[in-house]
């Protein structure tokens, strides 16, 4: 299950234990042996929704992530490899990209995946109706189209080098036709699915409580590796500082990264009962213009 967020060099932490809070389950679907706990993940912020089309911040990707696959994702080597993909293939001119799909793939509530899921979520976003940003990302795509129920076809307008890269964020995660397709796309965020999701990714959706935590169980039915937890809590906290003394105190197993002023003082206090990893991360978070320097004037 590579479902990987990459960003700039950041401090991580997670608690050794991987926040197994509850022994393995006997009942393992997976086979080894290694099935079963809950993990406790605080971030800080409330998620805007829980459709990955309309996510612009990481509290909500890191959510929507987890219920939703994309077509493609980005593996530990940060290489584009297949998630709801299973190979593809570029034209001579390279203006037409088509996706084998993988098959036998389900969607939570049991329906079967197939090619005019996808089309319908690229058509939703290239619509004239679509409140979201993503649209940017799709901006070459003149037409997609669905030969058959495994096989997707992308044909631009021009050579995109970074599509594949777009298509593996969570943020073009594939959402469902049969929930969503009788709905205007101008009302699409506000539908109740925006909140209660239907994804084929390898956590189903159990409980969102505004205010204080969205609660994930595992989809043993998941196409790709694992899921190896059967139960992830995702707690919100009001900020940075509230959610850091959150885990010193062991409220939570996981928090994405810890603030620049903090990091010795959260190395000194938790050295001993925590794993402190740097990651890479594709993106930024922030870039600031210094307005008074000669080149800007």
């Amino acid at each position: 299950m590579n479902k990987i967020s990459l960003a700039v060099i950041l401090l991580i932490v997670s608690l050794i234990t991987a926040g197994c809070n509850s022994a393995a389950f006997s009942n393992d679907p997976t086979g080894t042996g290694l099935f079963g706990g809950r993990y406790v993940y605080g971030i800080a912020g409330e998620p805007t929704t829980l459709n990955p089309i309309y996510s612009t911040d990481s509290n909500t990707s890191g959510i929507t992530n987890m219920i939703y696959d994309s077509l493609l994702s980005i593996d530990e080597n940060l290489e584009v490899a297949g998630e709801l993909a299973d190979s593809w293939n570029i034209s001579q001119d390279g203006k037409v990209i088509t996706f084998n799909l993988k098959q036998n793939v389900k969607w939570h509530d049991g329906e079967e995946f197939n090619s005019e899921d996808v089309k319908f979520t690229y058509d939703v976003v290239m619509h004239p109706d679509y409140s979201g940003v993503r649209a940017k990302d799709l901006k070459y795509v003149e037409k997609v189209v669905a030969p058959n129920e495994h096989v997707i076809e992308l044909h631009l307008s021009q050579i995109d080098v970074p599509l594949l890269t777009k298509l593996a964020g969570s943020g073009l995660g594939i959402i469902p036709k049969h929930v969503f397709s009788d709905t205007p796309v101008k009302d699409l965020k506000e539908h109740d699915s925006s909140w209660e999701p239907v994804g084929t990714g390898p956590y189903k959706f159990v409980e969102y409580a505004p205010g204080q935590h969205t609660v994930l169980t595992a989809n043993t039915d998941y196409h790709g590796e694992g899921p190896y937890i059967e139960t992830v809590m995702v707690k919100t906290y009001q900020d940075n500082q509230v959610l850091l003394a959150a885990f010193e105190n062991g409220d939570v197993d996981y928090i994405e990264e810890i603030p620049v002023n903090d990091i010795e003082h959260v190395q000194n206090v938790l050295g001993d009962s925590a794993v402190f990893k740097e990651a890479p991360h594709n993106g930024y978070y922030y870039i600031g213009l210094k307005q008074n320097h000669p080149i800007l004037g």
